[in-house]
């Protein structure tokens, strides 16, 4: 897969991408539209967060996790590929941990904070 267009179409449950194949018998024309069926695309037990959350310093990127206390913890994460405009965590994070998505640029380790539901 050469190119992947960030749209999805949810009637048709379709992305458009760009793919290069071996073609050996001369079957497929320059351009020429197919359909296919991509296996893989299923990622069980990902972990989505909206890329607000996300910062990055020199040291990498990082997120900040509410803990029990409503302290705030600065915690490195490895980014993966997104979708629309959330990233995929691949490594730092663990399903039902609490993080910081709005206001983190003005926080700092152990601030206390008010934790508000997210907006459905």
């Amino acid at each position: 897969i050469t190119f992947t267009d960030p749209s999805y179409n949810a009637q048709t449950g379709t992305f458009l991408i760009r793919a290069s194949v071996d073609n050996p018998k001369g079957l497929l024309r320059p351009n020429q539209y197919v359909r296919a069926r991509l296996k893989g695309a299923l990622r069980p037990n990902a972990i989505l967060v909206p890329q607000r959350a996300v910062q990055q310093s020199g040291q990498g990127h990082f997120v900040w996790l509410v803990n029990k206390e409503s302290k705030v913890e600065l915690r490195p994460v490895v980014v993966g590929d997104w979708y629309r405009d959330s990233w995929f965590i691949s490594e730092g994070l663990h399903a039902g941990e609490q993080l910081v998505v709005d206001g983190g640029l003005r926080l700092s380790p152990d601030a206390r904070v008010i934790v508000k539901a997210q907006a459905a």
